[in-house]
C-alpha cells in the first residue's frame, strides 16, 4: 500500500511540476512571469514564488524600465524595443528576491522596498547584461510611495566590441536629500559618461 501511494505521489508531482513549466512560459510572454534564470541568461526550469519579497502596500519605490537597443536605419540613428527582458532583483547580500519578465514591448515595472541596497541584473540572450544599483535609504519622515522611469540601452553581443564596462553597474540610483526624489547618483554617471559614449559609438559603427 505504502509502495501504490509513493508511486501516486510522484506521478502528482512530476504533473504539477509541468503545469507550473507551462504558466511559466506563456506568463513570461505577457511580462507578468517570474522565472529563475543563471548566469549565462539560459533558462532553467522553476518558478519564483510571485512576490517572494514582500513589500508594503504603501510605502515603496517603483522601478517602471524600458528597454531599448540602438539601431542604424538607412544611415540614421534609430532604436527599438527589446521583448522580453529579464529582469533578476538582489538583495546586499546576493540573494536572488524575484525574477520578472519586461513586456513585449520591453517595458517592465517592480516595487522595492525601502531602507534596503538592491543590484539589478538585467538580461537576455544575445545581448549584453546590465546592471543598476539602487540605494533605497531615505528619511523616515518620507516614508511614502516613489516613481522612479529608468530608460535602459541594450547593446547585440559583438565580437569586436570592447564591452568590459558592463560587467560594472552602468547606474547608481539613490535618494536626493536636496530634491526629496530617487536620482542617478551625480558622480558616478559623470565618472561612466566617456567610457558609455565611447562604446555607443564603436557600437554604432559596427552596425553601418
Amino acid at each position: 500500500m505504502k509502495k501504490t501511494n509513493a508511486f501516486y505521489l510522484i506521478l502528482l508531482l512530476l504533473f504539477f511540476a509541468s503545469s507550473i513549466d507551462n504558466y511559466t512560459y506563456s506568463q513570461a510572454k505577457k511580462g507578468n512571469s517570474t522565472k529563475n534564470v543563471d548566469e549565462d541568461n539560459e533558462e532553467q526550469e522553476g518558478k519564483l514564488p510571485e512576490g517572494f519579497e514582500q513589500v508594503d502596500k504603501l510605502h515603496y519605490l517603483e522601478m517602471q524600465c524600458a528597454v531599448t537597443e540602438p539601431t542604424m536605419v538607412k544611415g540614421k540613428i534609430s532604436s527599438e524595443n527589446v521583448p522580453v527582458v529579464l529582469f533578476r532583483i538582489y538583495d546586499d547580500k546576493g540573494a536572488l528576491l524575484k525574477a520578472v519578465f519586461a513586456d513585449d514591448k520591453g517595458k517592465c515595472k517592480f516595487r522595492l522596498g525601502f531602507q534596503k541596497k538592491y543590484k539589478i541584473v538585467i538580461s537576455r540572450k544575445g545581448f549584453y547584461s546590465k546592471i543598476l544599483t539602487i540605494d533605497t535609504k531615505i528619511p523616515t519622515d518620507l516614508n511614502t510611495a516613489y516613481i522612479f522611469p529608468a530608460d535602459v540601452m541594450f547593446y547585440r553581443e559583438k565580437e569586436k566590441l570592447d564591452a568590459n564596462i558592463f560587467k560594472e553597474p552602468i547606474a547608481i540610483i539613490v535618494f536626493s536629500a536636496k530634491t526629496k526624489q530617487f536620482e542617478y547618483d551625480d558622480l558616478y554617471s559623470k565618472k561612466l559618461a566617456y567610457e558609455l559614449k565611447k562604446i555607443q559609438t564603436e557600437y554604432l559603427k559596427l552596425l553601418k
